[in-house]
């Protein structure tokens, strides 16, 4: 990634120029500019960070220095965006960050500059083939096998059923909920046999 000419001050009025015009476009409910102008914003972020260094000595590509967070804070602050405003605003400018900073790095080196080589979009997407699998597994047939899949299942599982109350219910629908529980109890059961 090449260094750029402009100095700290024009980037930090450049940022504050997009991340204006990504408010506006977001408070105005404009997604065809809306998008444009947060990946300015991040494009300008990439170069800011790059003006930086950390205690390596190494441009701040990751943004963890005080300085770099607070000349983002000043343009932020310069653009008049509301606090309430500045964490969704700067999140969906982090996820372009994540996704055009990859674009020019080698896999060697984004992990030297302490990122994941997965982008945030792989990783969303990763994340929705996962629930995804979730959502399949409530229905009966589907065989969950792999570990991490199961432990999201079950800690769904385990939030749904501490969310539960049975008070006021009638005979027979208790009973049904009860045969629903046993099932469930033969599942811990087995389980615990595995461990014993």
């Amino acid at each position: 990634m090449g260094t750029t000419s402009k100095t700290k001050n024009e980037l930090v009025t450049e940022l504050a120029e997009a991340m204006l015009a990504a408010s506006t476009m977001q408070e105005h409910g404009d997604d065809k500019y809306y998008t444009p102008a947060v990946r300015r914003g991040a494009e300008v972020i990439i170069e800011l960070r790059k003006q930086f260094l950390n205690k390596k000595g190494q441009p701040d590509l990751r943004g963890d220095t005080f300085a770099y967070r607070s000349a983002v804070r000043d343009a932020l602050t310069e653009a008049n965006i509301p606090m309430e405003d500045r964490g969704n605003l700067m999140s969906a400018v982090r996820y372009h960050v994540g996704q055009t900073i990859r674009e020019g790095l080698t896999d060697d080196e984004i992990q030297e500059a302490g990122f994941k080589v997965s982008s945030p979009k792989e990783r969303q997407k990763a994340d929705r083939l996962s629930k995804a699998k979730v959502v399949r597994a409530i229905h009966k047939g589907e065989e969950i096998t792999d570990p991490d899949d199961v432990m999201r299942a079950l800690r769904s599982c385990a939030n749904q059923l501490e969310n539960m109350r049975f008070t006021g219910w009638n005979k027979t629908d208790l009973g049904l909920a009860a045969a629903f529980l046993d099932a469930l109890q033969a599942q811990v059961t087995e389980v615990d046999s595995q461990i014993r």
